[in-house]
């Protein structure tokens, strides 16, 4: 009996552990989409740094590229906040990100997609060396797509081509919470006929926070962070791009920390609805199942041998 009740224990026991393993279960991938899973990682009370380890197994010969993001370190610009890999064909691929000494629960973001045209089929795992692991969510878009998005409502993401001089418009709606609070968030740009890309308050009278600049050539990779002021509840922010007069590309995304969501998106482009993406798990997933249903059946087995239990008064 008690060796049943410790199996039974160990999926429970292990999500209290100093280390976690959550699966990532089979993926079937076509060309042309992204899978996006998210996770958080709970680095505790006390200020601790983690070793976060995905591996992914692809079947297929169209191989998987995998990238792995700390979205609140891109929200501050902290260093090391993305790795990424890739197989050409059937194959293993392994990418180690180090999150940074610090408390609470923080994003760990896994990005997958097939490295050359074809479906792919691929699976594997995600590991941390310290804390917990708790599954947050995933969806399936199509990669590289044009016009604005907020993949699993985390960040906002706009590309897009143009022919003629850029002049995009476009409205990130982010919810502030019912706490009064400023937001410190960063915005990064990529792309080639660009000028600047500009962030506006626009619940604060469409005020200018910031902007980030292309060098003289109309070649643009760089990021800055901005600072709100203080608001609660949905504060809406405009972004625009301008460009330098000629045909080109650009790439922005706005990284916000964990505890702000991104509620409504408008303007240049809108290609996916806010808060459609398909939310899993919820609880630890220590080896990539949630453990509801043994605690369930431990809890009972110990109210039985409570009750055939009689303690002796000698």
């Amino acid at each position: 009996m008690r060796a049943l009740t410790l199996l039974l224990l160990f999926p429970f026991i292990s999500c209290l552990s100093a280390q976690d393993t959550a699966a990532v279960p089979q993926r079937s991938i076509p060309a042309g989409y992204a899978h996006t899973l998210a996770f958080q990682v709970d680095q505790g009370v006390t200020a601790t740094a983690v070793m976060c380890s995905v591996t992914i197994h692809c079947q297929s010969q169209s191989g998987v590229k995998v990238r792995l993001l700390d979205t609140d370190g891109k929200s501050v610009l902290a260093s090391g906040t993305e790795q990424e890999d890739q197989v050409g064909g059937a194959g293993t691929v392994i990418v180690n990100l180090q999150m940074p000494a610090r408390s609470g629960r923080h994003p760990l973001i896994v990005i997958l997609q097939p490295v050359l045209p074809g479906t792919i089929s691929c699976y594997g795992s995600v590991s941390t060396d310290a804390g917990t692991l708790l599954m947050a969510g995933a969806e399936s878009t199509k990669a590289l797509v044009h016009g604005l998005t907020a993949p699993l409502d985390m960040f906002a993401v706009f590309r897009q081509d143009f022919d003629v001089p850029a002049d995009f418009n476009s409205t990130v709606e982010v919810d502030f919470g019912p706490t009064t609070a400023p937001l410190t968030f960063a915005i990064e740009g990529a792309g080639r006929g660009l000028s600047e890309i500009r962030v506006y308050d626009v619940t604060g009278g469409d005020v200018l926070l910031g902007s980030i600049t292309a060098a003289p050539s109309g070649i643009m990779q760089t990021a800055n962070s901005f600072t709100t002021p203080a608001y609660a509840g949905t504060v809406t922010l405009r972004v625009q791009v301008v460009g330098d007069g000629f045909a080109g590309d650009v790439f922005w995304a706005l990284w916000l920390p964990n505890d702000h969501r991104v509620t409504g998106l408008a303007g240049s482009g809108v290609s996916k609805q806010v808060g459609a993406a398909k939310k899993e798990g919820g609880g630890c997933v220590a080896g990539g199942g949630g453990s509801a249903w043994v605690v369930a059946i431990v809890l009972a087995l110990f109210r039985r041998r409570k009750r055939r239990y009689t303690p002796r008064r000698d």
